[in-house]
C-alpha cells in the first residue's frame, strides 16, 4: 500500500495534468477497478460453488427457507 507522502506526490502529479488527461486517467482507473472487482467476484463465485459441493448442501426454495428461518 502507497504510503500517504506517495498518495500526495501522486495527487499533485495529478493537479500538473491538463484535464483532458485528468480524463483519461480516471477512465484508465475506472476501467483497472472494474476488472479488479470481476476478478473478485469470479474467484468469490468459484470459492462458494467449491464450498457448497464439498459441504453437500441441498437446494431449498426461497419459501421453504423462510419456513425454516421463522420456525
Amino acid at each position: 500500500m502507497p504510503s500517504l507522502n506517495q498518495f500526495s506526490e501522486l495527487l499533485d502529479a495529478i493537479d500538473k495534468l491538463p484535464p483532458e488527461d485528468v480524463e483519461t486517467l480516471m477512465e484508465i482507473v475506472e476501467h483497472r477497478r472494474i476488472a479488479q472487482r470481476r476478478l473478485a467476484l469470479a474467484r468469490d463465485i468459484r470459492e462458494a460453488r467449491q464450498e457448497f459441493q464439498d459441504s453437500g448442501c441441498q437446494t431449498q426454495s426461497a419459501k421453504d427457507l423462510m419456513k425454516e428461518i421463522l420456525s
